[in-house]
């Protein structure tokens, strides 16, 4: 884990699009303010036999109490009717991040209320595909 603390550091890890970039706002409510929710992500776990990616959704997750970052997963529901909200939550993952273990990943944790911003680079680490927990850091 690296604390990124010179602007110009800062603007070399999260302009120029080499690592990914992920955020978690602790001015948000989080659950019994200890677990808090960032940004989605989508996490690389190879091909399929047929050849296409195997890119699978996930969610950052801030534990304020241990200081740790994780990607966590949640199990998919199939249900006879897509509406608005599932449309909407698709197009959020289409949009994210693509993590793969190994990679430098910019995590940056700021507060909404207070304005405060902090910005680290971890490393992904200890991928598993069939785990709530997909990806740790370290």
């Amino acid at each position: 884990m690296k604390i990124i603390t010179d602007r110009k550091e800062f603007a070399e890890y999260v302009n120029f699009g080499k690592y990914p970039v992920i955020k978690v706002d602790l001015g948000k409510e989080g659950f019994m303010d200890t677990i808090y929710h960032g940004d989605k992500v989508r996490v690389d776990f190879g091909k399929f036999r047929t050849g296409e990616r195997n890119l699978q959704g996930g969610e950052l997750l801030y534990n304020k109490k241990e200081n740790k970052f994780e990607i966590a997963s949640y199990g998919i529901c199939l249900s006879a009717r897509f509406c608005y909200e599932d449309a909407m939550e698709r197009v959020e993952y289409s949009q994210a991040p693509i993590i793969d273990e190994g990679d430098e990943v910019v995590i940056i944790v700021h507060n909404s209320e207070t304005k405060e911003v902090k910005a680290y680079v971890y490393k992904a680490v200890h991928k598993k595909q069939f785990c709530q927990t997909m990806i740790e850091f370290e």
